[in-house]
């Protein structure tokens, strides 16, 4: 009885400690019901999180196979869902597949990667820049289960920054490039920051020295001020160009430029940029030109002064023979006022016949282009007179004739008194003809004398003496005669004397024997009276010598005679011939002959030089 008590408080017992173990499973199996529910609600929480995150998130296999990825994912890769995008390999959607080993190499070394930057290929084919993150996730064994990761679009963020990079380099280019000096200053130190190769070049400094200077470092400290002022300006805005800023050069040379400057801010610091045009040049050729105006007014001023005191009449026609301008004295004649001529022709002036042929003269001068000299008609006062116009073609720099240039002066006086001289001058040319005329003549009967005196003669040396005297009178009678039949009265034909007086002595020794033949070589020369006669008795004397001693016995042979002009005014005279000879040991100027000593007297009456040669025959040089 007592074991079968025992059970049953053994039964109880254990009934109540299932009971109490059922309790505590029960509560356990709450606990785990409220767990489940709290890890439901937590990973429904972290799914909606998952889908709503705007940055792609994703579970893939090593070898690329997604098996989990949010909307922003897809969406970004451009598939229509999660279940399409699971159907292809992401791994094929690196542009490059080169960037998706070093991506897988760096995982697996390092277990994580992060802010891979890399190109991916949409479902459409349109490429995008990608920024990836992710890590390795494994199971307790250590074995890879699968990468987790995220993905963001940065394409946007990439073009903002290659845009930037693009401008950047734009700027750089710009800056480094640009022809004029570029400074940046800052505006609370005046101190530069920046100096582009243009400046170092125009200031002579190399960029480092510049951005260790300042403002007042690169002007004269006379200008300083000045300078201080327009920078201050361009700082507020008031202005923007400064121009004609004197810039000192590290080698102390002044320049000067006009500086453009413009407020900026730079790496968060106000800046002045000022753009330097160096206008040392121009400024120098501004001066130059202004030198030059001021010049040219003068010249002007003195030129208006020069031409209005000339006593001649000034005028400037178009090439249309309408006035332009004149000067005072012209006006005058014309009753009108200078500055009142322009457009006006001669036909306002003057009568038609009149302002016709003025107007024919233009247009032959016009076509022409040359210059004329002209002496014409004109109406002064309402009376007739003489002028003398110069008109001359101008042109313009391209050679083209544009208008003419006039001027001109009274010559009624000079062209009555030169009407007076010339019928003087004729009056005295029809006496000094009639003188020529009287003393050929007188000569003519004084040869013709000695002729018939010499007939009756029977000593043949007086007989001789009597043909050299009317030979010698003939040389002078001819150079009267030929006088009187030219017209000039002064001068005689020279060329023309020597051969009519040759000609003579050798048709004169003819008569008595064989003569030589004659040979001239005399230039185009004219002799005054004064020259002329003893010329031709010398030329006398040595014909005629030649005739008497160097051909004895009718030996044939030659004379020659020649006459040039030589250096200056002087001429040369050669009278030669191949006969025997002038005698050795005789000197021609102590001579007894009469003829000789004539020829001497007379070489000195021309202030000339003479010089006997005997290499071939006789040569006289004569030079006067």
């Amino acid at each position: 009885m007592e074991d079968e008590r025992k059970t049953k408080e053994e039964l109880i017992e254990e009934l109540m400690e299932s009971r109490k173990r059922n309790d505590e499973l029960e509560a356990a199996i709450n606990e785990l019901r409220q767990a489940e529910e709290k890890l439901r609600e937590s990973e429904e929480g972290l799914r909606s999180f998952f889908e709503r995150i705007p940055a792609g998130l994703y579970r893939s296999t090593p070898d690329g196979k997604v098996i989990d990825g949010n909307p922003a994912l897809w969406k970004m890769l451009g598939y229509p869902n999660l279940k399409a995008m699971m159907e292809d390999n992401v791994a094929d959607n690196y542009v490059n597949p080169e960037d998706r080993r070093r991506w897988q190499a760096r995982i697996e070394r390092d277990g994580v990667v992060l802010g891979f930057e890399v190109q991916w290929r949409r479902k459409d084919g349109r490429i995008i820049w990608v920024s990836e993150s992710a890590r390795i996730v494994r199971d307790r064994e250590g074995r890879v289960k699968y990468y987790e990761g995220s993905a963001e679009d940065t394409t946007e963020k990439k073009r903002a920054e290659q845009e930037k990079s693009e401008s950047e380099e734009k700027f750089i280019a710009l800056f480094e490039g640009a022809e004029e000096g570029i400074l940046v200053a800052d505006l609370k130190s005046r101190k530069f920051l920046y100096a582009n190769p243009a400046i170092c070049k125009m200031l002579g400094y190399s960029e480092m020295e510049l951005k260790g200077m300042a403002v007042a470092d690169i002007h004269p400290k006379d200008s300083l001020k000045h300078v201080i002022s327009e920078f201050e300006a361009q700082a507020r805005g008031e202005k923007i160009l400064a121009k004609n800023l004197p810039c000192l050069r590290k080698d102390g040379r002044v320049i000067y430029a006009d500086v453009k400057g413009n407020k900026a801010l730079i790496g968060g610091i106000e800046c002045n940029v000022g753009f330097f045009t160096d206008v040392t040049e121009q400024r120098r050729m501004d001066e130059e030109l202004r030198d030059s105006e001021q010049r040219l007014k003068e010249s002007e001023y003195r030129y208006r002064i020069l031409v209005e005191n000339l006593p001649q009449k000034i005028f400037l026609k178009n090439k249309d023979s309408v006035y332009i301008s004149c000067n005072e004295n012209y006006a005058r004649d014309l009753k009108i006022k200078p500055d009142k001529i322009a457009g006006k022709t001669d036909y306002d002036f003057y009568p038609k016949e009149l302002a016709d042929k003025y107007r024919a003269d233009d247009k032959r001068i016009m076509a022409s282009g040359k210059i004329e000299d002209i002496e014409e008609k004109y109406i002064q006062d309402g009376q007739e007179a003489w002028v003398h116009t110069v008109k001359t073609p101008v042109k313009d720099e391209n050679g083209n004739i544009v208008s003419i240039l006039g001027i001109f002066w009274d010559i009624t006086e000079s062209r009555q008194a030169a009407e007076k001289l010339k019928v003087s001058l004729e009056e005295k040319e029809v006496l000094l003809k009639e003188i020529h005329h009287r003393v050929k003549n007188n000569m003519q009967i004084i040869s013709s004398l000695l002729r018939l005196q010499a007939a009756n003669i029977k000593d043949e040396k007086i007989h001789e003496v009597f043909n050299e005297v009317h030979g010698r009178i003939r040389s002078m009678s001819l150079l009267y005669e030929m006088l009187y039949q030219s017209k000039d009265l002064a001068r005689v034909d020279f060329a023309e004397y020597i051969k009519r007086l040759a000609s003579h002595l050798l048709s004169m020794h003819r008569a008595k024997m064989t003569a030589p033949s004659l040979k001239l070589g005399v230039s185009d020369v004219h002799l005054d009276i004064k020259r002329a006669i003893p010329c031709g008795l010398i030329i006398t004397e040595l014909i005629s010598n030649s005739l008497k001693h160097a051909f004895p016995n009718g030996k044939k042979g030659e004379i020659v005679v020649e006459m040039h002009p030589n250096k200056g005014e002087k001429y040369k005279l050669v009278v030669s011939d191949n006969g025997v000879g002038f005698p050795e040991g005789l000197d021609f100027r102590q001579t007894k002959s009469l003829g000789m000593r004539l020829v001497v007297d007379l070489v000195n009456q021309l202030n000339g030089k003479i010089e006997l040669r005997r290499e071939k025959g006789t040569e006289f040089r004569i030079e006067f």
